[in-house]
Parts: C-alpha cells; sequence; structure tokens
C-alpha cells in the first residue's frame, strides 16, 4: 500500500455527540463513529489497530477531549485524524465551539473550543500528516488561521470575516475538511442511518472514487463529496490545506482496487476459456480414443469367451488370455472408484479420512500449496493424531442429522497443519474442547437448536483464509446454516484481518486471541465480535496490580523484534511502562522465520541471557515480551549460564508461556538448579483459581470446570488428564464454543425460523448479567463491544519439578472480582 501513513504510527480520534440534554439529539452521529471506526480499522482500506482509534461516543467533558486528542498527538508519528460530528456553535465573538451533551446556545462554553483542540494539534502533534474533519455548523469556522496559532480570527456573528493566518506557521502536511461553511448549517435528515456529510464520505470509503487515484487523496475525496452534495441540493464541503495537505492520503480506493481486480477476472476468464477450449480438444481426442479401446476390448472379450482352442492354434490363445489390457482400459475404471468415493463423502456415505495431501481432494478440502485447505465435518483428517477426535466429530454431527430437530453449525477455524508435535497437540486439544462445547450444548435440555461443528482449516499461519471464508459465507445459506466461527486463536495482524472480513460480510465470530480488541462502548454497539479471553491490555493490568512492589531500577525487558505478532507488540508495550524508570536498555532479538535465523535468533537470545546474568544481583526481575519457543531458549540459556549459578531471578511473561507446562524440551532440571528462577506468568485460565479457602466468590466457579470434565467422561468414554487443560488451548475454545450457542440460543425462539446472522451478532451484548456464560476459565460478560468485562486472569509459576504450574493469585483488570450481578458498564 505505497502512499498510505503506517497504521502503526498513525493514530485516530473520532469524537461524536448523538444525544443531547437542550438541543436536538443527532441519533445519525452514532451511525457515523461505527462505520467510520469499521472502515478506518479495515485492513483494506488502510488497518488502523482499534487501539489506535480511539472512539468518544458522548462525550460529557472538554477534558475527555482534549485528553484523548493529546495523547493521540503524543503518539502519532506518521499521521493523525481527528473527526467530530454533532452541533456546532458560535460564540458572540464568532469563534467555533464543538457541542458536547450538555451544550447549547446559553452554555457555548461548556463545548469544546476549537481553538483549544488546533492548539493540541500545532503544539503537541509531531505527526507528518494531521486531518482535522468537522461535520457539523459552521464547521468553516475551523478554516480560520486552521493549524495556525498566535494569531486569531476577528469575527462577527453572521459574517466568515477572518483574519488568515495559516500561512504564518509552516506546518507540513495539514489539512481540515468541513461539512459546511463559516455561516451555513451541517445537515441531519430525518430518518437517514447517516449524517448528510459523513453518509457521502463513508460511501466514498466504502465504495471508493470512480477513476480517482489510489491510494484517496484528501482533495480526491473533497472533490467527489462536494459534486455528489451538490447534485442533491445539500450544503457543499470545504476544504482547507497547508504544505501539501491535499496531497494526504489516509485510505485505498476501493474503485481502482475493484476495477484492477475486473480487468485481472477478465484475464482470468480469457485463460480459463482458453483452457476450457484447450481440455475440449482433450476431452474430444480421448474419446475417440476410448472408442478404439472400447474396440480393443471388445475384441479380447470375444477371444476370451472363444471355445477351446484347436490344435495348432494353442500358444496364440493363450497368449491372448494373459495379455495385460492397455492402461487406458484400466484408467476409467480408477476414475469411476474415485469419483464414487467422493460423492459418498458429500452424501453423508462412506466414512473416510485422508491424510496424504496428494489424495486431499474431497468434499470441501482441497489441496493448496502443498497443504490441505477448506471446510469439513470431520470426515476429513487434516493432522496426524487427530482422527480420532474427528471422528466423534462426524459422530456426532451425523447424530444431529438425523434426530430431524432443528439445526446450526458453528465453525472452528483455525490452522490445522502441523509442523511438529507440539503443535498436533495444541489442535488435538482445540478440536476437543470444540467437540466437547457441542456435545455439552446437545446433550443439554433445551429449547435451542442443535449444533452441528465444522472444522474449518485456513493454512499454515492461515495462509489461505480468503478461500476457507468465503466457503463459510456459502454456508450461512444452506438450510443447517452457518451461524457462528469460533477459534481464530492467534494474535497476529492476519488474524486481525480474518476477523474483520468474516464480521464485514455478517458473519458472528467468537475468538479466543488475546490480541486487545476494540475498547468502544455506548452508541458504539458490537460489530458482531466476541471474545472470551482477557486480552493483553487486561492482563497487563492483572500482572502490575500483583506485581506492583516490582523494582523498575532492578528490571530489564527483553523483547522481539515483530510487529506483526500483536501479542509481542501488545506485551511490549505493557512492560515498557512497567520498566520506564529501568537503568537497563531494552534487550531485543529477532524473530523467527527459517532454519537459518532459527540459528541466529538462539544466538541472540543466548546472549541476552548470558548479559542479564552478568548483571545479577542488579537484575532481579526480566520482563519477557515474546513468545513460548523464544522463552525457553532463554530460560534454557539462563540455565546453562555459569554466570546465574546461585543468582536469584524472576522471569515474567503472559499468557504464551503457559505453553512451556508440556514443553519437553525446557531444561527443568537445570532450572531447578544450581540457577535460582522464577517463572511467573499471566494466563486466562488455572484449574485451581477457584478451589480452596482463599479462592474467590465470584467472576468463576469450579462447578463450570467440573461440568467440562463430566461432558468429557460421560460422552464416548473420553477422557481428559491435567497436561489436556494445563495450557489453557482446550479450555479457551471450549469456552468460545459456548459463547458461540449462548449468542444463537438467545436470538432463536421455539417453533420460529432459525435467527439470522444479525440476530446473533446482536446477541453478544446480551450476555451478561444473568445471561452470562459460565465458562470453564470464569464468567464471560460480555460489554457493548464484545469484550469479557473484568475477565479472571490467573497468576501462576512454573513448577521445574512437575507439570502443574503454581497459582500464584487470581487478579482482576478492574482490580476487584466482579459483582454477583456480573453487570458491565453501558449494560
Amino acid at each position: 500500500m505505497a502512499g498510505l501513513p503506517d497504521p502503526a504510527a498513525s493514530r485516530a480520534v473520532l469524537i461524536g455527540v448523538s444525544s443531547y440534554q437542550k438541543m436536538e439529539p443527532l441519533p445519525a452521529v452514532a451511525g457515523n463513529l461505527r462505520r467510520l471506526r469499521t472502515l478506518l480499522t479495515d485492513p483494506d482500506l488502510w488497518g488502523l489497530s482499534p487501539r489506535h482509534c480511539t472512539v468518544l461516543s458522548n462525550p460529557r467533558s472538554t477534558e475527555t477531549v482534549l485528553d484523548a486528542v493529546h495523547a493521540a498527538a503524543a503518539e502519532a508519528e506518521d499521521a493523525l485524524l481527528v473527526y467530530f460530528a454533532g452541533h456546532g456553535l458560535v460564540s458572540l465573538k464568532g469563534d467555533l465551539y464543538l457541542a458536547l451533551p450538555s451544550s447549547h446556545a446559553e452554555r457555548i462554553y461548556s463545548g469544546v473550543s476549537y481553538d483549544l483542540l488546533r492548539s493540541q494539534l500545532v503544539d503537541e502533534a509531531t505527526a507528518r500528516s494531521r486531518v482535522v474533519i468537522l461535520d457539523c455548523c459552521y464547521g468553516g469556522r475551523a478554516l480560520d488561521g486552521y493549524m495556525g496559532s498566535g494569531a486569531r480570527a476577528a469575527a462577527t456573528t453572521g459574517s466568515a470575516g477572518s483574519v488568515d493566518v495559516a500561512d504564518s506557521v509552516a506546518v507540513e502536511g495539514t489539512y481540515v475538511m468541513t461539512a459546511a461553511a463559516a455561516t451555513k448549517q451541517a445537515l441531519a435528515p430525518p430518518g437517514e442511518k447517516y449524517t448528510a456529510f459523513t453518509g457521502e464520505l463513508l460511501q466514498a470509503l466504502e465504495r471508493g472514487v470512480p477513476n480517482g487515484p489510489d491510494p484517496l487523496s484528501m482533495d480526491a475525496i473533497f472533490q467527489h463529496l462536494r459534486r455528489e452534495l451538490a447534485a442533491k441540493d445539500r450544503p457543499r464541503p470545504q476544504q482547507r490545506a497547508r504544505n501539501g495537505g491535499t496531497s494526504i492520503a489516509l485510505v485505498r480506493n476501493r474503485w481502482a482496487v475493484a476495477e484492477a481486480r475486473r480487468r485481472a477476472e477478465e484475464a482470468r476468464r480469457a485463460a480459463e476459456d482458453a483452457r476450457r477450449a484447450a481440455a475440449e480438444e482433450v476431452r474430444r481426442a480421448a474419446e475417440a480414443e476410448a472408442r478404439s479401446g472400447r474396440a480393443t476390448e471388445a475384441r479380447a472379450r470375444s477371444l476370451l469367451a472363444a471355445p477351446e482352442p484347436t490344435p495348432g492354434g494353442g500358444k496364440r490363445a493363450r497368449w491372448q488370455w494373459n495379455a495385460p489390457r492397455p492402461l487406458r482400459l484400466r484408467r476409467p475404471g480408477r476414475v469411476v472408484l474415485a469419483l464414487s468415493l467422493v460423492a459418498g463423502l458429500l452424501g453423508g456415505g462412506t466414512y473416510l479420512y485422508v491424510r496424504d495431501t496428494e489424495e486431499c481432494a474431497t468434499g470441501g478440502v482441497a489441496k493448496v500449496d502443498s497443504e490441505c485447505v477448506g471446510v469439513t465435518d470431520g470426515r476429513y483428517v487434516f493432522t496426524e493424531g487427530t482422527s480420532e477426535v474427528s471422528r466423534r466429530i462426524k459422530n456426532e454431527n451425523d447424530r444431529v442429522l438425523h434426530s430431524g430437530a432443528p439445526s446450526v453449525a458453528i465453525a472452528l477455524m483455525t490452522s490445522m497443519t502441523a509442523s511438529d508435535s507440539e503443535e498436533q497437540r495444541r489442535i488435538q486439544h482445540k478440536l476437543d474442547g470444540a467437540l466437547l462445547a457441542q456435545q455439552r450444548v446437545n446433550g443439554a435440555a433445551g429449547k435451542g437448536p442443535k449444533v452441528r461443528l465444522l472444522l474449518a482449516n485456513h493454512g499454515r499461519e492461515g495462509a489461505h483464509w480468503a478461500r476457507v471464508a468465503t466457503q463459510l459465507e456459502d454456508l450461512t445459506k444452506v438450510s443447517a446454516p452457518l451461524r457462528a466461527v469460533i477459534g481464530l486463536d492467534a494474535d497476529t495482524a492476519r488474524t486481525n484481518k480474518v476477523i474483520s472480513r468474516l464480521a464485514a460480510r455478517g458473519i458472528p465470530v467468537v475468538s479466543a486471541s488475546t490480541a486487545p480488541g476494540p475498547a468502544v462502548t455506548g452508541d458504539n454497539a458490537p460489530t458482531g465480535v466476541a471474545r472470551v479471553m482477557a486480552d493483553l491490555d487486561d492482563q497487563q493490568r492483572a500482572l502490575v496490580d500483583t506485581f506492583a512492589d516490582l523494582d523498575p531500577q532492578r528490571s530489564v525487558l527483553v523483547s522481539e523484534e515483530n510487529p506483526s505478532d500483536l501479542y509481542v507488540k501488545s506485551l511490549r508495550s505493557g512492560f515498557q511502562q512497567i520498566v520506564k524508570a529501568s537503568p537497563f536498555p531494552p534487550q531485543t532479538y529477532p524473530p523467527s522465520e527459517n532454519g537459518e535465523q532459527d540459528r541466529t535468533r538462539e544466538e541472540v537470545i543466548a546472549d541476552i541471557a548470558g548479559e542479564v546474568c552478568r548483571q545479577t544481583p542488579e537484575i532481579e526481575t526480566v520482563l519477557f515480551a515474546g513468545r513460548a519457543e523464544s522463552l525457553r531458549h532463554f530460560l534454557n540459556s539462563l540455565a546453562r549460564s555459569l554466570s546465574c549459578a546461585r543468582k536469584d531471578l524472576t522471569v515474567i511473561s503472559g499468557s504464551d508461556a503457559g505453553r512451556l507446562t508440556v514443553d519437553p524440551r525446557l531444561d527443568r532440571e537445570g532450572l531447578r538448579g544450581p540457577v535460582k528462577v522464577r517463572m511467573q506468568y499471566a494466563t486466562a485460565f488455572h484449574p485451581d483459581a477457584w478451589q480452596g479457602p482463599s479462592a474467590p466468590k465470584t467472576g468463576g466457579s469450579r462447578e463450570a470446570l467440573e461440568a467440562l470434565l463430566h461432558t468429557a467422561e460421560n460422552r464416548d468414554g473420553m477422557s481428559l488428564s491435567d497436561d489436556d487443560i494445563m495450557d489453557g488451548t482446550l479450555v479457551a475454545t471450549y469456552d468460545a464454543g459456548l459463547t458461540a450457542v449462548a449468542g444463537i440460543q438467545g436470538a432463536y425462539r421455539e417453533g420460529q425460523k432459525l435467527p439470522d446472522l444479525a440476530e446473533v451478532a446482536a446477541n453478544w451484548s446480551r450476555l451478561t448479567g444473568g445471561r452470562k456464560v459460565e465458562g470453564a476459565s470464569g464468567w464471560i460478560c460480555l460489554d457493548l463491544s464484545g469484550h469479557p468485562y473484568n475477565k479472571a486472569v490467573a497468576v501462576a509459576q512454573l513448577d521445574f519439578v512437575g507439570r502443574h504450574p503454581k497459582l500464584l493469585t487470581v487478579a482482576w483488570p478492574e482490580g476487584r472480582p466482579p459483582s454477583k450481578s456480573c453487570a458491565t458498564p453501558g449494560a
């Protein structure tokens, strides 16, 4: 995406006021915020992280607005966008104020002075590109001296007169667009989903600008909006730019992208037509050859059916009897057999599983780039070692189909292509967790529809997600329709892209990822995405609370350099706040991409471990922002370092560290001594969290975990060990399945049609209070953004003797357990 600002180095603040105490409400503004945020965070448009797109819906004070803009201005390095939608007010001196909920004509001062807002952008911002979009009455007054400082506009009520001071301050790359001129009112047509100006803006972003550039410059957007609004006889927008501000581009031009795809599709179709023509020629030649072959076969049969050979003719007869049939006579039989097997799979016939990637084209599964990807109901086995759980899933699905009861499907979407035995085990645990959720729901007495479970493998690291997403979209339209997708637990930018795409297609998603989700509430309704695990932001808050007495002067940050790994990125960001007063510079190592880089990475990690050991006892704590594999190399290096002998060191990390509980490559013996290492980490699950005299009274229960274990013991004789549940993979997938079904059942009415996708998604925000999900990992009480509010975070310590980590405490993002009602803000 050449020409676009770096999303990771950019920030946006979206401010909207839809409810006023003394002025006309503007309900369309709520829709403005929701849709604009969705588009800005769409990876196909800009891909701004939801964490970097702050949404203020009906902010109550000027401080709230200015604080948010100040924070964004301080963080943004590449681009900064500030958007406001609501009433605009003009003081007697002609100053523009952005009205807040309590503002009105007699309390103009209670609004946000645009001069103050502008000063934040001038004095605090260092971003190379700064854009302000105002959808309010009299917004054109913001053009007066835009991005200037010192001099002010001298205007009178009802006059657009102003002193142009923009030219007096050379600030690189600044731009402002307003919905109306300085003396004009903006328009919010009654009954329309969006306000007039923002509605056209959203349409331009969503559909693109015909014949416009890609990426879309602000000027291209402005000229398009001006034409469209003029054609509808609506207020014309205004713009002002400084130092090339009109060329700032924040989004792709979807029209140009679609046009390129259309041309590529035309070329593909032309090539396909040529291929079909060539294939037709081959078919005709094959038919001619087959006719010749059938004649040869008829002759052979006539010889086989001939009477006993006459004297003198025996040698010829025996030769005909033993001659092998030509290869072209044997192939049709193999083709018929293969087609019959595929037909059996599609029609629910003979059960078959295949692991050979050369033979994986069956049902909804196909070979793509040397791996088998697609969607199956369990009849196909993607990974060695999962044939038994796949068989159980297939059997459960068959029971649902044969019951005749109303049914829907949920799909577990994850990578099911294993690269090693550890990954194979994790895939097995995901399938086990999804199956147990399905069996528990189907075995319970209730009025909701039965559930079928589909397995959607989007390939190694999700490489083929687009293909599988299309398959899932098609499955939402069948008689027993897909109604939710679960899983998606990889904390990567690609996973967020998959989730956003599914949600954009209207498919409800329940993610088991710990990557931070969007923090929006109030008028910003859920986008169809729910999460069941405490995200990394929550983990960080819980860790900070747990380790409040940690001495930053004796701590060091060790981190992977991987901007695409959201787990690493978020963990590093949180740890940086903890050690910002540390005298030790952060230690970084490269990410893992191939065998050669793996060796380099291990060498760097070993060097860092040695340096940490040499700095003890000055260093007491290491905050490790990295994946479990890298953490294992670090711990093993500590264990083997003579410099660390008889030293006392604590290593703190995030939930991925839980994978080390069953990692046979961890040097447990070396870590038991002579080095004294404590490995402590935040995790979304620990089986001991709700047992014992000090267990929390709310936030979860032992009974919920027992229900999981009971389901495993009583359905097809399955049993679980501590190792199966300790790393939390099985439990996270199980809880995601329960949450998805809770949303489906909450939207279902006995005797009526099955709920549609939107009805299911709308139920995420209702899973709170008495309708909370009693997950095995703790209560899941979803807030209005689909985030599990105040979800329990266990802080555990690895046991280097056994595999059962010790529970240190149960921590809470809000500092205390939730109330019995589990009420979420705004619920």
